[in-house]
């Protein structure tokens, strides 16, 4: 097996990936369509599909139906923990970090939560949901609940263009708070 050369698809991924990192195609942009980097490379669609398809998996492109191949966004990296931080993380990282609250409302505490926030059946909860968003881009959308036996008036408190709950609860309640649970879940859309 001496001296064996590569697959070409994976010589195409290689040239493509390079062509990424130096920045030739920008995050967000489309590379050229298959038509074009087939006849660039003087291959048949199926082994450029092949090459994309392993740029894919590796995170480095994402193809839209109908619209083509786009550059990823550089991924973002969010360490769970207790103590981590959404603004600080994202800006660690050099992007805006920005939120919008979809919906804010007050539950009764099922069992599962009532569990979960070591609080009786049937207490009242508040029930943050925020879209979470890097430099203009949503990212994700989180669900927090917060007892309102321990928060009072935290319904009529909490600011609608929330961004920071660490610094609400500080402000607010003399505070801090922990991450009892995190449970991430992702689709692509």
């Amino acid at each position: 097996m001496q001296g064996r050369e590569r697959p070409i698809y994976q010589q195409i991924a290689d040239d493509l990936r390079q062509s990424i990192q130096k920045g030739i195609y920008q995050p967000g942009s489309r590379i050229p369509t298959e038509a074009q980097l087939s006849q660039r490379f003087g291959v048949n669609r199926h082994t450029l599909r092949r090459a994309i398809a392993l740029l894919q998996m590796e995170g480095l492109v994402r193809s839209d139906q109908g619209r083509g191949t786009f550059v990823a966004s550089h991924p973002i990296r969010y360490p769970i923990g207790k103590r981590m931080r959404y603004g600080q993380t994202l800006a660690s990282q050099g992007r805006k970090p920005t939120s919008q609250r979809l919906r804010l409302t007050e539950v009764s505490a099922d069992s599962s939560l009532a569990e979960a926030l070591e609080i009786p059946i049937g207490d009242r909860v508040a029930v943050l949901e925020r879209l979470g968003i890097a430099d203009e881009e949503p990212i994700s959308v989180s669900t927090q609940h917060f007892p309102v036996s321990r928060f009072p008036d935290i319904l009529e408190r909490l600011p609608h263009g929330i961004q920071s709950i660490s610094a609400f609860f500080q402000q607010f309640y003399g505070c801090d708070h922990l991450r009892r649970r995190t449970v991430v879940s992702a689709r692509t859309i």
